[in-house]
């Protein structure tokens, strides 16, 4: 089966939905039965692309100019399946791309779309392409999309969770000690943070709810001075007692941010909005064994299987005491939680080839839990 994945972002480029897109395009070349093809920005021309999958960096924009060209070049790729990630950082506010499945569906071309997050009312165009998929990344997908979508998009949902796009950790125990050692003393905690620094994430608020006297923070993340919330953070931390307490790290190789969180106390996520299935971040430290920190909007408390503990947005009382009950705890049990990128892949494949082979059906996902 010949695949042809369109996504706006693909690594260099920074952009979560692009990282994922390049996991799951290795993912699927590593099964041997798919020829995987990316069509992607011209930004994303300078990466090594995973292990056979074919990149084509050629797209100069995704508005109404560009889509004439995109369409010449999926007819010229000839693909059994195209697949469309939506949204992505690369794409922008751009109207063209919104309509690529409808016109690929009108010239006969079978599409699969993922769409990683509740669209808004310029996206809407995507939802015309017919009775073929759409995957999402959450299980409440349907409930968060504007009312107007649901007759569209209810029946056609199938949903395949994501899988974190940092690996397990293989570092040893010696090593482990080292590198510990190399930031904290034995008498103090680390606390890390990984993920975009954006103002939903709330980063700020891990400094409300550490503990000065014993903790580290580290932040794996990048703090530009010409982005007016990393100049708040930066600002904070200069002027600040945490400014010999905190680590900002930049960009890590995901196995260097892998033993980062590994050998972390907790993992600390104070999301303004509350955790979701798309949170990666999240999975990524569950993969590692350690003790998570996050925010919910409808769980609270600790859960032993995840090894995570959830507190309402904004509720630092809570997240400090968590952190003092739970810190340094690790369990194997959350690893397991995790689902693996082949796992993963094998749903998709599996999507793929309902609509390859016409036996794609529409039924009611109102109350998905699985599509796999």
């Amino acid at each position: 089966m010949k695949l042809l994945m369109i996504t706006g972002s693909f690594p260099p480029m920074p952009c979560g939905v692009g990282d994922y897109s390049a996991k799951l395009a290795g993912a699927l070349a590593a099964r041997g039965d798919l020829s995987v093809i990316v069509l992607t920005d011209q930004r994303a021309a300078l990466n090594t692309p995973p292990a056979g999958v074919t990149v084509l960096p050629c797209v100069k924009d995704w508005t109404w100019r560009g889509v004439a060209h995109l369409l010449r070049l999926v007819h010229e790729q000839n693909p059994d399946i195209v697949h469309i990630q939506y949204p992505t950082a690369g794409y922008g506010t751009a109207w063209g791309i919104q309509f690529v499945p409808f016109l690929l569906r009108i010239v006969g071309v079978r599409v699969v779309e993922t769409w990683h997050e509740p669209t808004r009312f310029r996206c809407l165009p995507n939802s015309l392409s017919g009775r073929q998929p759409i995957i999402v990344v959450e299980p409440d997908y349907v409930m968060r999309v504007r009312f107007y979508y649901r007759p569209l998009i209810t029946q056609r949902i199938r949903y395949i969770p994501l899988a974190p796009s940092i690996p397990s950790a293989t570092i040893s125990v010696a090593e482990s000690s080292e590198l510990r050692a190399s930031y904290a003393s034995p008498d103090e905690r680390i606390l890390v943070y990984f993920g975009f620094a954006i103002p939903n994430k709330g980063i700020e608020q891990i400094f409300e709810v550490a503990d000065l006297k014993r903790d580290i923070i580290i932040l794996i993340c990048s703090l530009d001075s010409d982005n007016a919330y990393h100049r708040k953070l930066l600002a904070y931390i200069a002027s600040s007692s945490w400014s010999t307490r905190t680590v900002i790290t930049g960009f890590l190789e995901p196995e260097n941010v892998a033993n980062l969180l590994r050998i972390a106390d907790a993992a600390v996520f104070p999301f303004v909005e509350g955790v979701g299935m798309r949170n990666t971040s999240v999975l990524a430290a569950k993969l590692q064994g350690t003790f998570t920190l996050t925010t919910a909007l409808h769980r609270q408390g600790y859960d032993d299987g995840e090894n995570v503990f959830y507190v309402l947005p904004g509720d630092c009382a809570a997240m400090r005491a968590a952190l003092n009950q739970y810190a340094g705890c690790r369990s194997t049990s959350s690893v397991d939680s995790v689902q693996s990128w082949i796992t993963i892949a094998m749903k998709h494949v599996a999507v793929y080839e309902e609509l390859k082979f016409n036996n794609f059906t529409c039924k009611d996902t109102s109350h998905v839990v699985d599509g796999g």
